[in-house]
């Protein structure tokens, strides 16, 4: 996405807007320091192998049970801010295996979960002024198309939580075309009809109904007759 960053070094203080820990990272970052930044308004964004870090930095809101395989999972969308430009399924490969089983959260929400067992994959966490994502997944050698797509939307769904911002807002302040993504993996929403359209519908169809017999009774020379209500259901049954 050529966006500017600096590499995270020992000797200084947590002195970015968005701090990125990737899985496997060999860096000591500070607990109590890693809690303070989010908590003053920064945005964290954390991945598998890092869950022990954000255990201890955060208590009693990740609940991690075991580790995963090589594999890969057909996961479900849920945050509609990502629906509308990557649609509500993608297949999430894991190129190693032990990578971290998230169970729940106690608080925030799911951004994307499994779909055999409902488990989240990717979770957002408001944390004082500040924000906690955390994936189980991760960018690899061989991530498909649409998996980087996702990636890069994450990335981008940060940026606009940490600006204030909509995520269109966020991407065109990085120069960074929307368009592309949505063209390539969104899926047409056709909204439900609600109920009064659908009386609508009958209305007008009734109508037309009307019409059709009102021109088939003048062209057939047949007289129109007043067209008799349906006798009442109780009135009928007691002649029997």
């Amino acid at each position: 996405m050529d966006l500017p960053f600096e590499q995270y070094e020992l000797k200084n203080k947590i002195d970015c807007e968005i701090l990125f820990l990737n899985c496997g990272t060999l860096d000591d970052v500070d607990k109590e320091e890693l809690e303070c930044f989010v908590k003053g308004g920064g945005v964290l964004y954390a991945s598998d192998l890092t869950s022990s870090l954000i255990e201890y930095a955060f208590p009693n809101i990740f609940t991690f049970k075991g580790s995963g395989d090589v594999c890969t999972l057909n996961a479900e969308v849920v945050d509609v801010r990502l629906i509308k430009y990557i649609g509500k399924n993608v297949s999430v490969t894991f190129d190693l295996g032990g990578w971290s089983m998230l169970d729940k959260i106690a608080t925030g929400r799911v951004i994307i979960k499994r779909i055999d067992t409902g488990k989240p994959l990717m979770v957002e966490v408001p944390y004082g002024k500040g924000r906690i994502y955390y994936t189980s997944f991760h960018n690899h050698v061989q991530a498909s198309d649409k998996e980087v797509a996702l990636l890069k939307l994450l990335v981008l769904t940060q940026l606009s939580v940490r600006s204030d911002k909509t995520i269109e807002e966020a991407a065109d302040l990085i120069g960074f075309d929307l368009g592309n993504i949505k063209d390539k993996f969104s899926v047409p929403i056709v909204p439900n009809k609600s109920s009064s359209d659908k009386l609508q519908e009958v209305a007008t169809n009734n109508k037309n109904v009307d019409s059709i017999m009102s021109k088939w009774d003048k062209q057939s020379g047949v007289p129109q007759k007043e067209r008799q209500s349906l006798p009442d259901i109780n009135s009928t049954l007691s002649k029997f």
